[in-house]
């Protein structure tokens, strides 16, 4: 994995917010500010909306069959 160096500017008052639950979750800053990034910001998500085109529920297609095997949208003669 490569990485890159950015430098991020926080309020003064948000800083002790953010040191403190670093240290209370276990993590160095850099680490938390990183996993807080990819939860909101997942890349697996972003990579899967863009593979292939999304099914609809069900998987029948863009008019569901009904309990009477005709369409809801189907003409009736």
């Amino acid at each position: 994995m490569s990485v890159t160096t950015m430098t991020l500017r926080v309020p003064d008052d948000l800083a002790p917010s953010i040191r403190a639950a670093a240290s209370e979750a276990g993590l160095s800053v850099n680490a938390y500010v990183v996993r807080a990034a990819r939860r909101r910001h997942p890349r697996r998500r972003e990579a899967a909306r863009h593979a292939r085109p999304r099914r609809r529920p069900g998987g029948r297609g863009r008019h569901p069959v009904g309990k009477s095997g005709h369409s809801p949208t189907a003409a009736t003669s």
